[in-house]
This record gives C-alpha cells, sequence and structure tokens, in this order.
C-alpha cells in the first residue's frame, strides 16, 4: 500500500511499481522464498542500492525522485528479506515517509483513504511486533515459515481476543481524533513551493499548452476527460454560457507547428515573486463576481484568463511571468499541485487594444529569419504555397482589399464548405506545407487545422493574426457550485488584428458561430450542469481542496470561530433541556401523591430491585449463552482466570477444596454447570480475603 502511493505523482519512475508489486506478493504467498538465497546477495544489496541512488542522481539531475525511488527500494528489500524486530520497525518508518511524501507532494484527495488504511495497516502490525518481542526469544526462529496460511488464519480466527481487538479500534479513531486537532491547530505552509529542491518534474505533463504546439497536440489532450480548470464564481447566478478560457498566444508558424517566437518572448516581463498583482482594469462593475480558479498540475505553467481583470491574488508568492504583448500570464515553473488563484474585476467581454502594433509593422524591416511583429504576417515561403494561397485568398476577395469585419465571414465560410469537423485528420501528401496542402483539399480537420488555415489566409490577405490555445466552454458542477472544465474542452482559436487596432477573436471551427448565437440566446442562464457520477467524484475533489488543502490561518480561525459557535449552542440548549425536564420533574413530585400513585411506583422500584438483584446474582452465567464455536468454553476460562488469581495470594488450609473444585471445571467433564457461579462467588471472596 506504501509503494503504490507513488502513483497518485510520477517519480519517472513507475515502472518499479509492478515488479515491486510481484515481489512482495510472491513473498507473502511462499515466505520460505528468501530464505532459498545465499546471505552474501542479501549484504550486497545495500552497496548496490548506494550506487543506484547515486547514478540517478547524476543522470537525472532530481535528488528527491532519486531518494523517493530509492525508498521504494528498500521497501522491497526490507520487506523481502529476512529480519527481526528492529528491521520490522525501518519497515514501518521507511513505508510511512513514502505514504506521506505522496500526500504532501501530490495533495490527491485519495491520500486521505490512502492514509487511513495504511494506519489500520500499521497499528495491528507494531501491536504484532510488541507482542513477539515480548514473548522473548524464539527456540525456532524460523518456524512459523512452515506453516500454510490458511491454517495460520484459522489458529488466528480462533484465538482472536475481541477485546484487544475492541482497544485497537479505539486505539485507530484516538489516533484519527488527535491528527484532526493537529491538523486544525498546526500553522499552515505549502512546503514544496518554500524549498526548492522538493520539486518533481511532472512527467504526465500535456504538452498542448506551452509556447510550442505541434498541429494535433491540442486535439491529443481532448481526448482525455479528466478535470484541467475549475472556476468557482462568488455569484453563481452569473454563470457565463460560454467562455473561452485564454492561455497561450503563438504568433509563428513553421513546418507543421505554431509557437511563441523568440521576439515575442523577449517581451516577457519577470515579475519576481507576487502574492497580489493588478490588472490593466481599473475598476470593476458594481455587483462583479469574484472569482477562484483551481488548475489542475500537469496542464500547463500559464494561467487560463477569460478576459482582462483588476486585481488578482495567490495563495502565497510565486514567480510570474507576464506579457503585455501576447496578453499572458505564467508562473516561473509548472505547478506540482492543484494551483489556486482569485480574480476580482473578471471582464469576459473584454478586447485588448494594441494600437501601436500596426505602426510597429509599418516600420519593420523584413529579414531572412523574420522577427516580432512580422511573425504575425508570416506564411510558408515556396511558390507553390504562395499559388495556393494567393488562389484562395483571390477567390475569398476577388482581388480587393476588404476590411476585417468582411474578410472574417468570407474565410470561415470558405473553411466550413471544404472541411468538415474531425477529432482525427490524414494530412494529404504534397510538395506543400502541411497546413496549405489541407487548405487546398477537403480533408476533415480539428480545431488546430482550422485555426491554423485561417491564420494564414488571413496573414496572406495582409490581416496580422495570432493562434491562441486554451479551453472552451466547460460544465456547471451543481454538488460543490463551480465551472469544470475538462481536457476534453481543449481548443484552439484565433485572434485577428482589426484595422482599429483590436484583437478581435475569431473561432474558424465549424459550429463555433451557432454556438455562440445559441449562448447570447441564452444570456441569463445557468450554464449546462453536469450531475453525472464523474461530476460527484470531481466535486469530492474540490471539497478536498477547499477545506483540507486550502486550510490556511483564516480558515483555521474561522474552524475555531464555527466550533466556539457550536460549543455555545450546544451548552444553550443543554441548559435549556436540563431546566425543562427539571422543571417537569418539580411539577411531577409536587403533584398529589394518593394511594393508587405510590403503590404504582412502589411497585415498579420493587420489581426493578428484583430483576437487578436476579440479573447480578446470575450475572457469570448471562453470557454462557454468548459460546462461539471454537473457542475456549466460557467456564473453563472462567476457572481458570481464578486459579491464577488464587495461585497469587496465602490461601488457608481450609479453602484447599475450592481449588479442587476450579481444577474439576477447568480440567474435568462438563456438568453440573449450576455449581459453577457458586464456586466462582467463593473463590472472589477467598482472593480477596488472601489479598
Amino acid at each position: 500500500m506504501s509503494v503504490w502511493g507513488t502513483y497518485f505523482f510520477d517519480l519517472s519512475g513507475s515502472e518499479l511499481l509492478a515488479p515491486v508489486t510481484a515481489l512482495l506478493l510472491a513473498v507473502l504467498t511462499w515466505p520460505q522464498l528468501p530464505g532459498r538465497l545465499p546471505a552474501l546477495v542479501w549484504r550486497l544489496v545495500f552497496p548496490a542500492l548506494i550506487l543506484f541512488v547515486a547514478v540517478d542522481i547524476v543522470l537525472n539531475a532530481e535528488p528527491l525522485a532519486a531518494m523517493l525511488r530509492l525508498n521504494v527500494l528498500l521497501i522491497a528489500v526490507r520487506a523481502a528479506g529476512p529480519r527481526r524486530t528492529r528491521e520490522d520497525q525501518q519497515l514501518v518508518v521507511l513505508c510511512l515517509f513514502l505514504v506521506v511524501v505522496a500526500g504532501v507532494l501530490s495533495l490527491a484527495a485519495g491520500f486521505a483513504l490512502h492514509i487511513l488504511l495504511f494506519t489500520g495497516l500499521v497499528l495491528p502490525y507494531l501491536l504484532t511486533i510488541t507482542l513477539s518481542g515480548a514473548a522473548g526469544p524464539e527456540t525456532q526462529p524460523d518456524g512459523w515459515l512452515q506453516v500454510g496460511w490458511r491454517r495460520l488464519l484459522g489458529r488466528l480466527w480462533r484465538q482472536t481476543d475481541w477485546r484487544v481487538v475492541g482497544a485497537a479500534a479505539a486505539l485507530y479513531l484516538l489516533v484519527v481524533a488527535m491528527a484532526t486537532v493537529l491538523f486544525l491547530v498546526m500553522p499552515r505552509f505549502q512546503i514544496e513551493n518554500s524549498l526548492g529542491f522538493l520539486q518533481l518534474k511532472n512527467r504526465r505533463s500535456f504538452s498542448g499548452f506551452s509556447e510550442t504546439v505541434k498541429l494535433g497536440e491540442v486535439t491529443e489532450i481532448a481526448l482525455d476527460t479528466s478535470t484541467a480548470l475549475r472556476a468557482e464564481l462568488s455569484n453563481p447566478a452569473q454563470v457565463p454560457m460560454l467562455p473561452y478560457w485564454r492561455m497561450v498566444a503563438l504568433d509563428e508558424y513553421r513546418d507543421g507547428s505554431f509557437r511563441a517566437s523568440r521576439g515575442l518572448t523577449r517581451l516577457d516581463q519577470d515579475l519576481g515573486h507576487r502574492r497580489e498583482l493588478v490588472g490593466r482594469r481599473r475598476q470593476a462593475s458594481p455587483g462583479a463576481p469574484v472569482w477562484t480558479f483551481y488548475l489542475e498540475a500537469g496542464v500547463s505553467r500559464f494561467l487560463p484568463l477569460p478576459g482582462d481583470f483588476r486585481i488578482m491574488r495567490l495563495r502565497e508568492a510565486h514567480g510570474l511571468k507576464a506579457n503585455r504583448a501576447a496578453a499572458t500570464l505564467a508562473l516561473r515553473t509548472e505547478p506540482q499541485s492543484m494551483f489556486a488563484y482569485q480574480v476580482e474585476g473578471l471582464d469576459l467581454a473584454s478586447v485588448q487594444v494594441d494600437g501601436d502594433l500596426r505602426g510597429l509593422l509599418a516600420a519593420a524591416v523584413p529579414g531572412a529569419v523574420p522577427e516580432y511583429p512580422l511573425t504575425l504576417l508570416e506564411v510558408p515561403t515556396g511558390e507553390a504555397n504562395a499559388l495556393v494561397l494567393d488562389a484562395i485568398v483571390a477567390e475569398l476577395t476577388g482581388g480587393g482589399l476588404p476590411t476585417a469585419v468582411e474578410f472574417v465571414p468570407k474565410a470561415l465560410d470558405y473553411l466550413e464548405r471544404h472541411h468538415r469537423y474531425s477529432m482525427t485528420s490524414a494530412l494529404p501528401k504534397g510538395a506543400e506545407d502541411p497546413l496549405v496542402r489541407w487548405l487546398s483539399g477537403t480533408t476533415p480537420g480539428h480545431c488546430e487545422l482550422f485555426a491554423g488555415g485561417f491564420a494564414l489566409l488571413a496573414r496572406r490577405a495582409g490581416f496580422p493574426v495570432r493562434v491562441i490555445t486554451g479551453f472552451k466552454g466547460g460544465a456547471w458542477n451543481d454538488f460543490e457550485q463551480y465551472y469544470m472544465v475538462r481536457n476534453s474542452d481543449a481548443h484552439a482559436w484565433c485572434e485577428l488584428l482589426d484595422e482599429s487596432g483590436r484583437w478581435v477573436r475569431v473561432d474558424p471551427t465549424p459550429g463555433a458561430g451557432a454556438e455562440a448565437a445559441q449562448a447570447a440566446t441564452l444570456a441569463g442562464r445557468a450554464a449546462e450542469v453536469d450531475s453525472s457520477w464523474t461530476a460527484r467524484l470531481d466535486a469530492l475533489r474540490m471539497l478536498w481542496y477547499r477545506r483540507i488543502v486550502s486550510f490556511d490561518r483564516k480558515a483555521q480561525d474561522e474552524a475555531v470561530d464555527a466550533i466556539k459557535g457550536e460549543a455555545r449552542r450546544f451548552g444553550q440548549a443543554l441548559i435549556a433541556w436540563v431546566d425543562r425536564h427539571g422543571r417537569a420533574l418539580r411539577n411531577w413530585v409536587l403533584r398529589p401523591w394518593h394511594f393508587e400513585r405510590i403503590a404504582a411506583w412502589a411497585g415498579g422500584a420493587a420489581g426493578g430491585c428484583v430483576v437487578f438483584w436476579l440479573f447480578w446474582r446470575w450475572r457469570q452465567l448471562w453470557w454462557l449463552r454468548w459460546v462461539r464455536k471454537g473457542k475456549m468454553d466460557p467456564v473453563r476460562h472462567e476457572a481458570g482466570r481464578w486459579l491464577r488469581r488464587l495461585r497469587a495470594v496465602e490461601l488457608p488450609e481450609a479453602d484447599r477444596p475450592l481449588l479442587l473444585d476450579l481444577l474439576r471445571l477447568r480440567y474435568g467433564p462438563v456438568q453440573r454447570r449450576a455449581s459453577a457461579p457458586a464456586i466462582f462467588r467463593r473463590a472472589k471472596r477467598a482472593w480477596r480475603a488472601g489479598r
């Protein structure tokens, strides 16, 4: 269970899980296997592990990941090899370390269940170690290896003392309660952002939302239905119908790939470590909702933002980079766990204005390698590519110079007439650029092909265009009240710079216009509600992050205040209950005590006393009926208990027959059960007198 805790995050050592699991299961099934290996093998294992971790650190340059992989191997060696009590305790520590680190670094909701199950296994394991150590040195230390599992488990079932099981369960609940109290009172800090060497490279990261996107990569992300982004609104009544979650702006196109050019990335501004960031929007409209975003690890270091904002707040200081030319905001490094940030004054209808860009384009000098902003007009070179693009643009414009408002619908109509939407697409063969070949044919395409095709046509017509990747749409999770965006909502679209210097969003993918029109007609209504079981599980994940992971000092104060309030209300309710029943008792006592009432209560009290006396008189026979098959006879067990007690005290000669009676009950034939309680009472009196 400890080793599989590494499944919550990728150590680039997932290949260890299967062989380690197979090894442990084999040793559990056939405990005699380790004894067949020569002792020299076990002595050489640990030097080999030291060599392994040294090579791992040198080759991968990930100290923490190397130590965790070493921990997995140490668990396998310690669990599979011969060990004594000291090594058993080491095994517990190794397993606990791996479980805790997995939970701290992954922040997965399954960590709660993982640690609870792990604790439930460790407590009886430690109890077994303690009991075996208290029994003294074993005369046959390897004798247990010869016992089959069926026989061993059967004996355990027959010999189980359920009082010990109950005590262990109580101890387990006590540990859980203490952990809950510690969780409430311990100071909060985020360890993976405080210590640099605790950073792990997330090898499950999707490659779609980075500075380079190859044709088809966004579609690969869209094949995954796991949740990538969650957006919570302070006012759920203002849920947007069809938001575009903008993340990365790509200006350069070459050989089937869009990327952020070097000229554009040179405009990145390092903002340092910030907890607050002021946006371009100076003031928000009254009643504007506050957005809280939760970005899953492995999606991107770029933050999804559907528009300009007034102010952004992070849980703690993070290194940020902003690019005003591309209107993007990113973290310095990709987050290792779910990343939360809050945005106030978000304007979903905002349009970025860059009035100086057209002047920069006019003043730019073309070179062998286009630099930003000329990359916004770059199309594939070559005569064959130029002929295809010029023919299509001439068909769209009729040889004239249309405005952006005139060109966009014609280009969208052309793409929709010649290509239908498909998640899979096979590009036709030819000498031209892949996108140009797709434009000249009728092959179906996905969103990157439509966005890229429109970008090339618009650029050839003289309009600066950039490709945007991110998410589109989503569903409303009504269980925890938040917007749920899945990886299957990954999308690519374009932004075109019009004559007035405004970046206009254009979605060339077929059906986008109809969706926008439908969203406009449904304005004011809630977004699509997802009530599936997947949404329920995602709501549980969100609840975990809200109530556990994001449990900061403010949440601590709120929790303490809530506990105080509940305690105060409980105390007031208890006082009111006592007062109410006290008054009722007082009124009952002050009522007239006539003969019938006195006789009824006296008879009831006498009956209760008789029942209690009978129960006390025959109390040692009541539990005789609870005799499980296969356990020792209760009378024999009780007789043995009194024999052990009486051996520890001095008995007079007159009580010697009592020992014979107890011996008969303990070892003799089962008969005359009615005499057992009397013998046990005599034993109790003798034990008290002797003590």
